[in-house]
């Protein structure tokens, strides 16, 4: 049978349970319209698992569906009606009901005329395409599901239907829906995809643990490093952690550990996870923000704050501490000591400020962390005051007060008064959307250098309504040209 064909079966489905007129959906399957994009849905064409129905006809099994379809229709017809409510209160003319009375009456038609079976009738994956996307519209993720473990239905089926019943609180069945979907598509889908493994582990750690070791077996159980630290991970997870140790000393002696790994070790074994983790910082692994990070997490996660505020004070105090490099994990454990060691640094900095506006930036995010709105702004005043393309500081001031930015900005260029800064600003407005703003920044630019045709570029640029269109006073549309990184497309000016 043709993909459109069963796409406009499919269709049919769908919209006699979620009230469209069957004719419109069928003719938008049969163009290529909408519904057409249900060929994406079209049953794998890989190899059937042993729960694949039998392939030919089987009249009886798709009757009895399509009677539960019947029924669920009829039930819906049986329910009040939902009437479409507008602004005012009163009923919205023309409302289209789920319970509309041709509806059920279409269904029947095609029921004992035998069309539906007919059709399908020596494609049982794609009865079974239409029945789960049927099941799935009308949001009944139970029903989906049996359909799926009968059929060979593609990956993003088991997904689609997963995430469903996990929104309605059935981990079993969400469980179930990954596992058929990697034991049928083991060859196309990495564990890692985080519609998979990653979804498995983090809702359901068991029913993950039990496919890894399936999937596993469908490859052999050759030895990998990768996936060995995920099962000792969830080992470790479900208090299994003699079973994990044992992966993790393989793991040890044949790769480099990873972060999983770790943390695996940091659980079943926490002494000879920190002993390991002290000895990546002798020598120059001292210096390295990874080996500190990884060892404070490991604090953190023994609950040992006290000693995890130590560690992270003795970093704060070396002469080369990078603050931009450490502050996501410090200002979400120590914000306190992070902004008093800036405060410090910024105090003993020379006259001629150096790094200056980097660390009021960083500072700026300390204060807002801490709390306090009005000394972050402080701070970014401070660094754009020197620098109004100071990226992290535009940034979030633009964000939080664009206003007080745009004060800012074009106080520090207009006192420099060259093309070259209000072009840069220009830019800097394109970058966040401020069209008006960058427009005024370039006809400024213009002033200043009139001969210099980029600014007139530029401006139209910043005219461009639609992206890489500029609209002409004549009403025409005309593209703009790609230049070069720097650039990026501008209106090419004889």
């Amino acid at each position: 049978m043709r993909t459109a064909q069963r796409a406009a079966w499919i269709a049919t489905g769908i919209g006699l349970v979620i009230g469209i007129p069957v004719g419109a959906l069928c003719a938008g399957a049969w163009r290529g319209g909408p519904t057409a994009s249900m060929e994406a849905r079209a049953p794998h064409a890989g190899g059937a698992s042993a729960t694949v129905a039998p392939r030919g006809a089987d009249s009886a099994l798709l009757q009895a569906e399509l009677e539960r379809l019947r029924e669920e229709l009829a039930a819906r017809q049986e329910a009040p009606a939902r009437v479409a409510i507008g602004p005012g209160g009163a009923p919205v003319a023309g409302a289209h009901a789920a319970s509309d009375s041709g509806v059920p009456d279409e269904l029947a038609r095609l029921l004992e005329s035998g069309a539906l079976q007919a059709s399908f009738a020596s494609d049982p994956d794609g009865a079974g395409a239409f029945l789960f996307e049927t099941y799935m519209r009308a949001q009944l993720p139970h029903e989906a599901l049996r359909v799926l473990r009968a059929h060979d239905l593609p990956a993003e089926s088991s997904a689609e239907v997963s995430q469903a019943l996990f929104a309605a609180g059935d981990r079993a069945g969400a469980t179930e829906a990954l596992v058929l979907g990697l034991e049928r598509h083991a060859d196309d889908f990495d564990w890692r995809d985080p519609r998979w493994g990653p979804h498995l582990e983090r809702n359901d750690p068991a029913g993950a643990l039990a496919a890894l070791e399936r999937w596993k077996e469908a490859r052999g159980n050759e030895p990998d490093a990768r996936m060995d630290t995920r099962r000792a991970a969830l080992l470790a997870r479900l208090g299994r952690g003699a079973e994990a140790r044992v992966l993790l000393d393989w793991v040890w002696k044949n790769s480099e550990p990873n972060e999983l790994a770790w943390r695996a070790l940091g659980e079943v074994d926490p002494p000879l996870a920190e002993s390991r983790l002290l000895a990546t910082l002798s020598g120059d692994g001292a210096a390295l923000w990874d080996n500190q990070v990884r060892y404070m997490q490991f604090l953190r996660n023994q609950g040992r704050h006290e000693d995890l505020g130590r560690a992270a004070a003795a970093w704060l105090e070396q002469p080369q501490v990078d603050f931009e490099e450490c502050a996501e994990f410090l200002l979400a454990e120590q914000p306190v000591l992070y902004a008093d060691a800036l405060q410090r640094r910024l105090a003993a900095l020379p006259d001629d400020g150096g790094p200056a506006p980097e660390l009021n930036a960083q500072l700026a995010l300390a204060h807002e962390r801490l709390g306090n709105r009005a000394a972050a702004v402080a701070s970014c005043e401070r660094t754009l005051a020197g620098n109004p393309f100071q990226e992290q500081a535009a940034q979030w001031l633009l964000e939080r007060d664009p206003a007080r930015y745009v004060a800012i900005a074009e106080a520090a260029v207009r006192s420099w008064n060259d093309a070259g800064s209000w072009g840069e600003l220009g830019n800097q407005y394109l970058r966040y959307g401020r069209t008006d703003d960058a427009r005024r920044a370039f006809e400024e630019a213009r002033r200043l250098q009139p001969d210099e045709p980029e600014w007139t570029q530029r401006i139209a640029q910043s005219n461009a309504v639609w992206p890489r269109v500029v609209f002409q006073p004549n009403g025409l549309q005309v593209p703009l040209q790609y230049v070069n990184p720097g650039q990026g497309y501008v209106l090419k000016v004889k």
